[in-house]
């Protein structure tokens, strides 16, 4: 039995004010089935996942046949400091 919800394609995006609002907006998504290849392009457009840095995807970590989803974005206003980027999720 899957614990992932059934892929909807009408899943609603609510953008978050903060950039620290990022993770709980992603695991909005994705609970209403949101799929990874729209959380993709959503942050691509967002400007929070690009070329060089950041992803999201699907990978079984656990071993139980169920892909997790992971992400990995930046915060497109101190993408150029010397630290690096910001991950979450």
């Amino acid at each position: 039995m899957s614990i992932c919800p059934p892929q909807n394609l009408a899943a609603k995006w609510a953008p978050p004010d903060q950039f620290d609002g990022y993770p709980q907006a992603i695991r909005a998504y994705l609970s209403q089935g949101g799929t990874t290849a729209n959380l993709l392009t959503i942050l691509r457009q967002a400007s929070s996942i690009n070329d060089q840095w950041g992803g999201v995807f699907s990978i079984d970590l656990s071993g139980d046949d169920e892909p997790e989803t992971i992400v990995s974005i930046i915060n497109p206003f101190s993408a150029d400091q010397p630290t690096g980027p910001a991950a979450c999720c």
